[in-house]
């Protein structure tokens, strides 16, 4: 008698084997493709790093990032790079505009790292000092 469960345990085996073998074969191929998608889509490298802190208990930063998830998707980080023109910047990272509010398209922008660096130790500052 035909058993699904089995079957589709094999099948994922045997699929997991293949893709091994093939992203072995083709690892330097891979590795443009990756960094080809990567350049065609920063928003969506910014959306998993958000994603990874803000879900994966095991990230560095969970404990610091867990309730601040909010509702952001990928489409809506696209329209914040465009709109605050970050392909122009040469370092362009995501800033929480209200640092205690969560990731949702009108608390975040777009800043030059440098300018996100400087905002971070005045915020920090302020928050020892009683502000």
């Amino acid at each position: 008698m035909f058993n699904k469960k089995e079957y589709d345990k094999k099948y994922r085996e045997e699929h997991r084997e293949e893709q091994k073998r093939y992203d072995k074969e083709h690892k330097d191929e891979k590795k443009k493709n990756d960094l080809k998608w990567k350049n065609n889509n920063p928003w969506m490298v910014t959306f998993q790093h958000i994603k990874v802190r803000c879900t994966n208990s095991n990230h560095k930063q969970f404990n610091e990032y867990k309730n601040r998830l909010g509702d952001i998707t990928a489409e809506e980080l696209k329209e914040i790079w465009f709109r605050d023109k970050a392909h122009l910047m040469d370092r362009p990272e995501i800033d929480r505009i209200d640092n205690d509010g969560v990731y949702t398209k009108l608390n975040l922008q777009y800043l030059e790292k440098i300018d996100h660096i400087i905002k971070t130790n005045q915020e920090r500052r302020l928050k020892k000092v009683g502000y």
